[in-house]
């Protein structure tokens, strides 16, 4: 699963705690791209809110994104004239 954190902090541990995770940030995508399994463990510090998206809803909206910039970047590129024709 990808999370937003909306509320609240959490930390990071790899053994000791590494990273402090707070409003705004963004957990698991790492593991979701590369399809491996997560390489740390998170905790809540404080009472938190969480947005989720499984996995599959994920790459979904990645995807859609990434097509839409790839489409734009191709529009730029024929309004140039030298590839106009293309």
């Amino acid at each position: 699963m990808f999370f937003i954190v909306l509320e609240g902090k959490l930390v990071c541990i790899k053994n000791k705690e590494v990273s402090t995770i707070t409003i705004g940030s963004c957990i698991g995508f790492s593991a979701l791209r590369e399809n491996t399994v997560r390489d740390c463990s998170i905790k809540t510090k404080s009472d938190c809110k969480l947005l989720c998206l499984y996995g599959e809803v994920y790459r979904n909206a990645i995807e859609a994104y990434e097509e839409k910039g790839m489409e734009e970047r191709i529009e730029f590129i024929r309004k140039i004239s030298i590839f106009s024709n293309y």
